[in-house]
């Protein structure tokens, strides 16, 4: 019997933050998907079907609100946005 593989959508543009977390999730045997062009997030959703989406909010073209919003439109697809701060917060 072969086990259906977890399809992970992970829109981030950092690469090396990007690889890291694939290979994180990859051992688990997640399957996971990068976006080709930040543009056409919404295409590549449509394409890849994936059962979850991890995405950050700062991205080139578009912040990781719009694509939310355009993703929501169309799908139902749990969403958990990342966000990385390269300074501490002032509390």
């Amino acid at each position: 019997m072969v086990i259906p593989l977890f399809k992970i959508m992970l829109i981030e543009d950092d690469t090396s933050l990007f690889k890291e977390i694939k290979e994180r999730l990859e051992q688990w045997s997640y399957e996971i998907y990068g976006i080709r062009d930040f543009g056409s997030v919404l295409q590549e959703f449509t394409v890849v079907q994936p059962d979850l989406v991890i995405i950050d909010i700062q991205l080139p073209k578009f912040d990781g609100f719009h694509w939310c919003r355009m993703i929501r439109s169309h799908s139902n697809v749990p969403i958990i946005f990342l966000s990385s701060r390269d300074h501490q917060p002032i509390w």
